[in-house]
This record gives structure tokens, sequence and C-alpha cells, in this order.
């Protein structure tokens, strides 16, 4: 894998910066598996045909790792070398937003705070509810433009939709209502 450097990582995966200035998301751990990688794929396609600011899915990869690639303890630096540990691992390649994260902030301007609030206006209006909405998720463009780059806790509600039905409730007027003798 050719990268420039390791731009983050947390609980799920770690976050790449390539040569070609997109970024690629590599899930390393045992406990996500190829449908939900594609789904997290598809929200991504969702929310950025809906006009909300995430960076744009471009692809699901399969990655291998080298020992040099982890951020990890040498422990398991150790474990991938002796194969005791899988090293190729599915990642989503993802436009890259380049801005400052807002992360470290503890109380963002009364501006950034509105671009915030919109932003998460604009996911809950294209059906996704955020799972995760700590600053850290979030860049600032040099335009003034903020985004949300971790959408990977996200959520789509599963909707039923209501059922047809016939109602058995007699309908009546005010006045008939009130005059109870002449429903009756």
């Amino acid at each position: 894998m050719d990268y420039e450097k390791i731009i983050g990582y947390g609980q799920d995966g770690i976050t790449y910066l390539l040569r070609d200035k997109t970024c690629l998301k590599v899930y390393p751990f045992n406990s996500i598996d190829r449908d939900e990688i594609q789904e997290r794929f598809q929200n991504g396609i969702e929310l950025v045909e809906a006009g909300v600011k995430v960076p744009r899915p471009l692809e699901i990869v399969d990655v291998k790792l080298n020992v040099r690639d982890w951020p990890f303890t040498s422990l398991i630096k150790q474990l991938v070398s002796r194969g005791k540990l899988k090293d190729s691992f599915p990642g989503i390649r993802k436009e890259f937003i380049k801005g400052k994260s807002l992360g470290g902030r503890l109380f963002p301007s009364k501006d950034l705070a509105s671009k915030i609030a919109e932003l998460n206006y604009s996911v809950r209006n294209a059906g996704f509810v955020p799972q995760d909405l700590l600053l850290k998720n979030y860049v600032q463009t040099q335009e003034g433009e903020v985004y949300i780059i971790d959408i990977d806790d996200f959520i789509k509600p599963y909707r039923m939709p209501e059922p047809e039905r016939e109602t058995n409730v007699p309908t009546c007027t005010l006045g008939e209502l009130l005059n109870l003798d002449s429903i009756f």
C-alpha cells in the first residue's frame, strides 16, 4: 500500500492519506464483516447524494498491511509478523477532505456551532441517525465549510411502512357528538 501518512485511527480502523490525495480507512479488526463494510460504503453514497457534507466513498478494497503500517503496540506487530493475526483487511477508499479537525475544542464559536447543527440536521433529513457526534469527527476547510469525516457510526433506522387499514370509528359532526342521544 502506497501512502503518505496515517491521519487517524480509532476503535474500528486506521485511516491513511494516500499519495493520490484520497484517503483509505482500513478495518483490521475481526468485528467488522464484508456486509457491514458494504453498508458503510452505501451509507456514504446516500449521504453524498442527499447533499450532506461527507467524504465521497470511491471504492471498497482489500488491503495487505505491512507491520510498519500499524500505529499500534509492538505486541500486535509481532502477532502480524508471526502470522497469528491476519494482515489483509477490507477498507473504503474515500475523497480526502483537507481541513482542520474540530477535536480538542471545548466550545466552538457561535458560527461554527450553527454550521455543525445544520450539518447534523442534514444528516437526519437524509434518514440517518448519527451515533458519534464528537468534534474530532468534523473538519473545517480553509473556505470555512464544515464536513463530517467519520460516518461509520451513523445508522439508518429501519422504518416499517404504515399498514393500510380500515377504521371502524363512527363518524359524526361535533354537534352530534355533543348530543349523545342522537348517536345511540
